[in-house]
């Protein structure tokens, strides 16, 4: 048991290193879908974790984040329901006003978002 969690973090920190090098470049380049995808495998592995319910409600409020950044509404919404039944689940209530405060963020931008618009910098300010 000890051995696959250590194997999961491995994994989980290369894909992270993946990511920060996407980051690294200049905000018009970057493959918001790309980070997307990876952050859908960092949930995907942190939920295996022993600890993973705790680490997973900020692993999904990032995954929320470059969901609309990368314009996938199914991957938000999925994401954003299963934050909020964690949210329920522990009851943590620092969590439910960040998870409030994102919802609001994302009405904001919405129509950015049904426009299909490339991320300008504003926006990609409010979600990173």
């Amino acid at each position: 048991h000890q051995q696959k969690q250590e194997i999961l973090k491995e994994e989980i920190l290369i894909i992270q290193s993946d990511m920060i090098s996407e980051c690294d470049q200049n905000p018009a380049t970057v493959s918001w879908a790309k980070l997307c995808t990876l952050q859908s495998k960092v949930v995907e592995l942190v939920g295996q974790l022993s600890s993973g319910q705790l680490l997973l409600a900020r692993e999904l409020k990032s995954l929320v984040h470059l969901a609309q950044m990368a314009r996938r509404e199914d991957t938000l919404e999925n994401a954003l329901n299963r934050w909020d039944l964690i949210i329920i689940e522990l009851g943590v209530e620092r969590w439910r006003r960040e998870y409030n405060s994102l919802l609001q963020k994302l009405k904001k931008w919405k129509l950015k978002k049904m426009k299909n618009e490339i991320p300008q910098e504003e926006e990609i300010r409010q979600f990173l």
